[in-house]
């Protein structure tokens, strides 16, 4: 899992487990855990994980995919990372080896039924728990496409402004030496600001659209369900880090 994630393996096992009695490990897993201390922006915020375990390729080997991010209280989902891995089981013992070299390592947990446990690194032990293959489905919910483009479209603004007030100084200054003059600077910033803007706005349509909401809905109760421009940690957004450093802004 992501370095900040890593699993240990707790202390003892609970006893063997034959092939036959293993659960299924194919499928979702997943887990949370709470942050002990606030972000200073983002306020409360949680630690989600979810691992896909997708094909057995051998009696012991599995291969899946995973993905974290950190659910906060002002700034939605941010902090995304992810991986493919191999799982490998023997007895009641878990190890997942991750494809992805930088920032990950492997882990190890203890597989007791349905929930594959572990501890991160300052010792916090949470649980892996199976989720239900559930044979009822929600219906989608048909948003229109020209009313949530007219939405993001009064949203988008409050970004653009909130992304000026945060790297439009900084941005020209950086340009400027460049060689470039003050108008030629202003206009890439500006170009670079509404890039910005615009990969944004593609967090928040995909945000729209998964909570699979009516959106007279969304729009009644803003403020629990988007991003708020002056809330968001830019910083923490890879599209928005990307493109400024295109422009030559490096985001601390």
């Amino acid at each position: 899992m992501y370095r900040s994630l890593t699993l240990l393996m707790a202390l003892a096992l609970s006893g063997p487990a034959s092939a036959q009695d293993a659960p299924e490990l194919l499928g979702t897993w997943s887990f949370e855990i709470a942050v002990a201390e606030p972000d200073r922006r983002c306020g409360e915020m949680k630690t989600i994980g979810e691992m896909n375990v997708t094909k057995k390729i051998t009696a012991r080997a599995y291969r899946g995919h995973t993905r974290t991010h950190h659910q906060t209280e002002r700034c939605g989902k941010i902090g995304f990372a992810d991986s493919d891995f191999t799982l490998r089981i023997r007895d009641n013992k878990i190890t997942i080896e991750y494809d992805e070299e930088e920032g990950w390592a492997s882990d190890t947990l203890l597989l007791k039924g349905t929930e594959m446990t572990g501890a991160d690194e300052d010792g916090i032990g949470f649980t892996f728990i199976k989720q239900e293959q559930k044979e009822e489905t929600v219906a989608a919910v048909n948003i229109d496409m020209t009313e949530l483009n007219q939405f993001l479209g009064e949203l988008a603004p409050g970004f653009n402004q909130a992304l000026r007030a945060e790297y439009g100084a900084k941005m020209l200054q950086n340009l400027r030496r460049t060689g470039l003059s003050r108008d030629e600077a202003k206009e890439v910033a500006l170009k670079t600001i509404e890039r910005m803007t615009d990969c944004v706005m593609d967090l928040v349509r995909e945000e729209v659209v998964g909570m699979n909401t009516p959106l007279e809905k969304i729009k009644q109760n803003q403020r629990s369900v988007l991003m708020q421009p002056e809330d968001v940690d830019y910083r923490e957004i890879e599209c928005v880090y990307d493109t400024a450093l295109n422009a030559g802004v490096i985001i601390h």
